[in-house]
């Protein structure tokens, strides 16, 4: 997804569906007519996993197996066994079999059964399966944006909303467009929140880290922010921003990260900050030139100040913006960039070749800041990549990338793109930066990561979107995802998918993973999410979070 100021909602593209059910005497078929326009029909909706008719079903008993999504009226099923849809481990009416029987042959369009027991046939991989979930409901155009899960099993989100929201009867936060923190039970009982206030209407969290006895949270925003710690003056139009709370929602500071002109894009790993750049940032008395680039913040061991800075700026500023999209930090303080080079940029140890083209890069530094590897992934300017997400699994010695990419790799790789923009996850030795295994997903259309998380096992949890039916990596036998949108799925660290499994057409900003295996969602919708126990109407783009149990 694009980088940038405003915040994120969902897709201009517009996945809409009409089903009609068709009794003929034992048999049911369900197709869809897929139209990527905007608005939807007004009775319309994809079948990802039950009978449905419009909307978004996220629970409910399906039909011929088991369910994650099911039978609803008034919204698209969410998993669950299906009638007429591909069956990934287990027999299908309607549909193609892998991992099972099937009757009734290739299905086109309609539901996919990951995971269900149909008539006969295998049982396939165990998935999570939807409990519950909540709205951010403003005037306008919301968005959840990053979520984290406390060691009591809270779930603390981080939102951006435009103006009143309801959190629980009673319960109002009220602002104009601005950044909230809300903090649930595991059972989404309301617990505390905070609402911080720009001068400029803008400003919105964009991550969200647990720390020892607190909570750290980075976004940006516009004009002075006002925050119960004290007020942040902005340099330019976009700033950063980093708070810390205790894990009862007070907060304990504020620090401003500014530079000349915009700071922007933040991220959290450890004592790190990662930040893009405009043209300067500012720690303490220095002022640090990247033109275009991105650099690196660290704090202090109260999180209550920047006590260094180290800005990456490039050879060639015209040639386009490098920035960087995800960073993650190791047990030992090691700390991890992924991101985007246009151009040959030094990391602190000479100059790194890229392929000439835009090229998905990972970096990592030793506790102090300095360089200790760099690798590159791109195909010259026939083809393209993009780091979006890194994740460090330390008891299993395996770093997770995942970037996006086209064309065909030369560096670094020789993953060949099936459509115009493809998923590709790799393994890498956190120490050498060795290459361990590459796993590649594409579509014919354009394919991307969302977000990711790790389990307490070590296990890749991921989330992208897809156009069309994605190919999951190289073996065959593993099958396509056929309906279009949102996917959650999992890799472990011998970079073996263990499983996925479709979320409709979901915007998806971050994931977080309890220590049970509970895996929580945040993101945005137009669409009505449909849920075991209540149905959520959106009043235009909101905000949503949702938990899925593991089994």
């Amino acid at each position: 997804m694009p980088h940038g100021t405003s915040p994120r909602v969902a897709s201009n593209w517009r996945v809409c569906a009409t089903c009609a059910a068709i009794l003929l005497s034992a048999c049911a078929r369900i197709g869809y007519d897929l139209k990527p326009i905007d608005p939807p029909p007004a009775t319309g909706g994809m079948n990802l996993g039950g009978t449905a008719q419009g909307g978004m079903s996220l629970g409910g008993a399906g039909q011929g197996g088991s369910s994650m999504g099911g039978a609803a009226q008034g919204g698209t099923s969410l998993g669950g066994a299906a009638q007429g849809g591909t069956n990934l481990g287990g027999a299908a009416q309607g549909g193609t079999s892998l991992g099972g029987a099937a009757q009734g042959g290739s299905a086109m369009g309609g539901a996919v059964n990951l995971g269900g027991t149909g008539g006969s046939g295998n049982i396939g991989p165990i998935l999570p399966a939807i409990i519950w979930g909540r709205l951010f409901s403003g005037f306008g155009d919301d968005s959840a944006e990053t979520v984290a899960v406390t060691p009591a099993g809270d779930v603390v989100v981080g939102a951006y909303v435009d103006a009143d929201v309801i959190l629980a009867p009673g319960v109002v936060s009220s602002g104009t467009p601005d950044s909230l923190i809300a903090s649930f039970s595991s059972d989404n009982a309301y617990q505390w929140h905070q609402r911080l206030f720009s001068s400029f209407a803008f400003n919105a969290p964009r991550d969200l880290k647990v720390i020892t006895n607190g909570l750290l949270v980075a976004g940006v925003f516009s004009g002075t922010l006002t925050t119960p710690a004290g007020k942040l003056v902005g340099i330019a139009q976009a700033n950063s921003y980093l708070l810390k709370l205790d894990l009862a929602g007070t907060v304990q500071s504020a620090v401003h990260i500014g530079g000349g002109t915009e700071v922007r894009q933040p991220c959290i790993a450890g004592s790190w900050l990662g930040v893009n750049i405009n043209t300067t940032l500012k720690v303490n008395a220095m002022t640090l030139w990247a033109e275009n680039s991105f650099g690196m913040a660290q704090l202090n061991a109260s999180f209550a100040a920047l006590t260094q800075g180290k800005v990456f700026p490039g050879t060639n500023p015209g040639a386009g913006a490098n920035d960087i999209a995800g960073c993650t930090s190791s047990a030992t303080g090691e700390f991890y960039l992924t991101g985007q080079l246009w151009e040959a940029l030094d990391f602190g140890a000479g100059l790194v070749a890229t392929s000439g083209g835009n090229d998905s890069f990972l970096a990592a530094f030793s506790a102090n800041g300095q360089s200790l590897w760099t690798k590159v992934i791109g195909g010259g300017s026939t083809a393209g990549a993009k780091g979006r997400k890194v994740e460090i699994a330390t008891q299993a010695s395996v770093l997770y990338e995942l970037s996006e990419y086209s064309g065909t790799l030369t560096l670094g790789g020789t993953a060949t793109a099936v459509g115009l923009r493809d998923i590709l996850i790799t393994g890498h030795d956190p120490l050498t930066g060795t290459l361990k295994w590459s796993l590649p997903m594409g579509s014919v259309s354009n394919d991307g990561i969302y977000a990711s998380a790790l389990d307490a096992s070590g296990n890749l949890i991921f989330s992208g979107y897809h156009r069309a039916a994605i190919t999951r990596g190289t073996t065959p036998a593993e099958g396509t995802l056929s309906g279009l949108g949102a996917f959650i799925g999992s890799v472990n660290p011998a970079g073996k998918l263990l499983w996925i499994m479709d979320l409709a057409d979901l915007t998806v900003t971050d994931l977080a993973v309890a220590p049970n295996g509970d895996i929580y969602v945040t993101g945005s919708t137009g669409d009505a999410l449909i849920t075991p126990t209540e149905t959520l109407i959106p009043q235009s783009i909101d905000g949503f979070l949702i938990k899925l149990k593991w089994p």
